[in-house]
């Protein structure tokens, strides 16, 4: 065993020092207070790989320590944190370096909710911005309260149905507003329907619209059935409606 190795307590290997991680027991002392029982005035140390594994295990167990600098230390009966800096340490993998983000943006979330405050992420984004109400359970939200802005892309939505703010909104309750959205919608897609109607020519046999973009009149619908546009009766040969006037161009 060389002298500068050290034995993880969780695997029972010896390491390098340099290839060990520590929990902060100054740090403990600065969140518990020196006279505190729940910081240890010593480091633990703990190989890299022990650690790693336990940062991926905490995206379900979540063993955060106090004051969010980092999970608590793998020792028993020890609450002092391993800080991001040294989970960081363990590797430097995009794998490991995504969990701890993830790991980081749980623990935000966490410290502006312990504050009595909201975090409401961007949907364009994914910008976090902190909020003074939670419009899950307040009924009568100001304007002001349901108005979300993201400082980063300058999206505007309503907090409370997520729509995008216009307006419209301004002055209308969710509920109104929907209304009014569908019904807006509902006429939009009526004249946008009628005037692709009125435009083309329909099938005489299934009433599809068809679209005659150019080229001659004789036309095959997606029914299969065979007509001249230009006066709707059925293609045979070269027949024409009697009163058809583009009958000779065909």
């Amino acid at each position: 065993m060389p002298d500068d190795s050290v034995g993880c307590p969780i695997c029972y290997e010896f390491v390098n020092n340099d290839h060990l991680c520590f929990c902060d027991h100054l740090m403990g002392d600065a969140i518990f207070g020196s006279s505190s029982n729940n910081a240890q005035k010593e480091s633990h140390a703990f190989c890299r790989e022990c650690l790693k594994g336990y940062t991926k295990a905490a995206l379900e167990t979540k063993p955060f320590a106090r004051g969010w600098l980092g999970l608590k230390c793998m020792a028993v009966k020890c609450q002092n944190p391993i800080t991001w800096q040294q989970i960081k340490k363990a590797d430097s993998s995009d794998e490991l370096d995504e969990t701890i983000k993830t790991l980081e943006n749980h623990c935000a979330e966490l410290s502006v909710a312990s504050a009595g405050l909201y975090l409401e992420r961007c949907p364009k984004c994914n910008c976090a911005v902190e909020m003074v109400a939670d419009t899950d359970t307040d009924s009568d939200d100001s304007n002001e309260e349901l108005k979300f802005h993201c400082p980063e892309c300058n999206y505007e939505m309503c907090r409370k149905c997520n729509e995008k703010w216009g307006e419209e909104h301004n002055n209308l309750a969710c509920e109104q507003f929907a209304k009014q959205q569908n019904r807006e919608g509902y006429l939009k897609d009526n004249q946008l329907s009628e005037k692709v109607v009125n435009g083309f020519t329909k099938c005489p046999k299934c009433k599809s619209p068809v679209e005659k973009i150019d080229g001659c009149n004789h036309m095959t619908c997606t029914c299969k059935f065979e007509f001249w546009y230009c006066c709707g009766v059925k293609h045979n040969d070269d027949e024409h409606a009697p009163n058809c006037t583009e009958s000779e161009s065909d």
